[in-house]
C-alpha cells in the first residue's frame, strides 16, 4: 500500500499521475485507432460509430464518475489508517458497480432502437449504429466494474497495477480491432466486439489483482456487502462531480443530434475525429486530476493540509505543461493528422473547422477538473454542479438553440461552442476561487502580523 501522505509532494504527485495519465493515453490511443481502421473504410462505418460515440459516453458518464469517485473513501481510509473501513469501503465499491453494470447492460440493450431514434440517427447508418450501440451496452458490464476495481487500486496509491493490466488489455483490444475490421472486414461488429473483448480481458485481469492479493485490500466473495453509509458519502461527492460530467456530455450529445439531423456523412465523420482528439487531451488533463484526488484524499484522512494544497498547485503545473505539449502541435498539424483518419476532403475540412477554434482553450477541462475534485474531497463538491450549469449547460444551450439556427451549423461555429463555454468555465473557476470562503480552516495561511517597533 503507497502511502501519499510522505515525501516531496511534486515529485510523489508525478510518479503517482504518470501510471494514471498513461492509462487513460492508452485507452484513448485505442478509441482514435479504433477511428483510423474504420475511416479506412469509408464514412459510413465512421459516421455509425460517431454518431452514437457521445450518447454512449452520455450514458455512462454518471455510473463511471461514481465508481470513481469511490476512491475518495477509500483513500481518506487509507490515510487514517483505517483498515476496517478501508475493508468495507473496497467490497461495497466492487458489489456496486457490478451489481449497477448488469443492471445498465440489460436496461440499454433493450432500448438501443428508441434512442437511435432519439438522438436523430439518419436512416443509412442507424442499423450499425443500433448495433454498435448494443455491443458497448454489453461490455460495460466489464467496463464498470474494472473501473471500481481500479478505484480501490488507486485510493490505495496504487496506480501502475491498473496502468500494467491497462497495457494488457488495450494492446489486445488493439490486436483484436485490427483483425476484425481490417482482416476479416467485420466493420462496425468487429469495432464492437472488439470493445467487448478489451473490456472482458481487463475485468478478468482485475478480478485476479484483487482477489489473490495480499494486501489490505484483498477481496473475498463471501464478504461482499453494500456498506449504506460508505455509498451515502460517495455519492454525495459522486453526483455533483457525476452531473457536471453528465453536462458535458448532455451537451456534446445534443451536438451530435443537431449535426446528425443534417444527414451529412462528412459531417458527421468529421466531428467524430475531433471528439476523439479532444479525447485525448481531457482524458489526460483528468488522469491528472484524478491523480491529485487521491493525494487530497490521503491527506485530509492523515490531517496533513500543507500537503493538499501545495499538491494541487503542482498538479495545475502539471496541467499547464500537458496541455501546451499537447494542444499546440494538434493545432499547428490538424490537417494532416485528421487525414491519418480519413482522405476524405470535406471530412478533413469539417474536422480542421472545429479543431483550430475549439481546441486552443480546452485547457480550462483540466484546470476546473483538478479544482472541483479537490473541493468535492473537501466535502464541497456542489461547486462543480453550479459551475457546470452556468458555464457548460448554458452557454452551450444558448449557442445550439438560439445561435447556431440563425448563424448554421458549420464546423466553425461548432468551434466558437466549445472556445466560449471553455472560456465560461476558467470565468467561474477563477471568481469562485477568488471572492468565495472555499477553503476548510485547516487550510487557510496564518496571516502575516505587522512587526511593529517598540515604543
Amino acid at each position: 500500500m503507497t502511502a501519499l501522505t510522505e515525501g516531496k509532494i511534486g515529485k510523489t504527485l508525478v510518479v503517482y499521475a504518470l501510471p494514471i495519465l498513461f492509462s487513460n493515453l492508452l485507452l484513448q490511443t485505442s478509441l482514435l485507432v479504433e477511428a483510423l481502421l474504420l475511416g479506412s473504410q469509408g464514412k459510413a462505418s465512421l459516421a455509425a460509430v460517431g454518431a452514437v460515440a457521445p450518447f454512449i459516453s452520455l450514458i455512462q458518464a454518471l455510473p463511471l464518475a461514481a465508481a470513481a469517485v469511490f476512491a475518495v473513501p477509500i483513500s481518506i481510509a487509507v490515510g487514517q489508517r483505517d483498515f476496517a473501513r478501508l475493508h468495507r469501503a473496497t467490497h461495497t465499491t466492487f458489489t456496486f458497480c457490478f451489481i449497477l453494470s448488469v443492471a445498465m447492460a440489460v436496461l440499454l440493450s433493450l432500448l438501443s432502437n428508441p434512442l437511435m431514434k432519439l438522438i436523430s440517427v439518419p436512416e443509412d447508418v442507424r442499423a450499425d449504429a443500433a448495433l454498435y450501440f448494443c455491443l458497448n451496452s454489453l461490455a460495460f458490464i466489464f467496463y464498470l466494474t474494472s473501473t471500481g476495481g481500479f478505484s480501490i487500486l488507486q485510493g490505495c496509491g496504487d496506480s501502475k497495477r491498473p496502468f500494467r493490466i491497462l497495457i494488457i488489455s488495450t494492446v489486445s483490444g488493439l490486436g483484436l480491432s485490427f483483425l476484425f475490421i481490417r482482416v476479416l472486414q467485420l466493420g462496425v461488429l468487429g469495432a464492437g466486439l472488439a470493445v467487448i473483448f478489451t473490456q472482458f480481458i481487463s475485468c478478468v485481469l482485475v478480478y485476479i489483482s484483487l482477489f489473490t492479493t495480499t494486501e489490505p485490500w484483498r477481496l473475498t466473495w463471501r464478504e461482499m456487502t453494500i456498506d449504506h453509509k460508505i455509498v451515502g458519502e460517495t455519492m454525495r461527492i459522486a453526483l455533483p462531480v457525476g452531473i457536471q460530467t453528465l453536462i458535458y456530455f448532455i451537451t456534446t450529445t445534443i451536438i451530435q443530434a443537431e449535426i446528425n439531423g443534417t444527414g451529412s456523412a462528412a459531417a458527421i465523420a468529421g466531428y467524430t475525429i475531433f471528439i476523439r482528439l479532444s479525447g485525448f487531451l481531457t482524458m489526460g488533463m483528468k488522469a491528472i486530476g484524478i491523480a491529485n484526488q487521491n493525494m487530497v484524499g490521503q491527506n485530509l484522512g492523515a490531517g496533513k493540509y500543507d500537503r493538499i494544497r501545495q499538491s494541487s498547485c503542482f498538479a495545475q503545473l502539471y496541467n499547464l505543461a500537458f496541455s501546451i505539449i499537447t494542444t499546440v502541435p494538434m493545432v499547428v498539424f490538424a490537417a494532416p493528422l485528421v487525414g491519418i483518419f480519413s482522405s476524405d476532403p470535406d471530412v478533413i475540412t469539417y474536422a480542421c473547422g472545429i479543431a483550430y477554434i475549439g481546441l486552443p482553450l480546452s485547457i480550462a477541462f483540466g484546470i476546473n477538473d483538478i479544482f472541483a475534485r479537490m473541493l468535492a474531497t473537501l466535502g464541497r463538491p456542489r461547486f462543480s454542479l453550479g459551475v457546470g450549469i452556468i458555464a457548460i449547460l448554458c452557454v452551450r444551450l444558448i449557442w445550439i438553440k438560439i445561435v447556431l439556427p440563425i448563424i448554421g451549423i458549420s464546423a466553425e461555429n461548432i468551434g466558437w461552442l466549445f472556445f466560449l463555454s471553455y472560456t465560461a468555465l476558467v470565468i467561474c473557476d477563477l471568481i469562485y476561487y477568488l471572492f468565495f470562503h472555499w477553503r476548510p480552516p485547516e487550510m487557510q495561511r496564518p496571516s502575516r502580523k505587522r512587526k511593529t517597533k517598540s515604543a
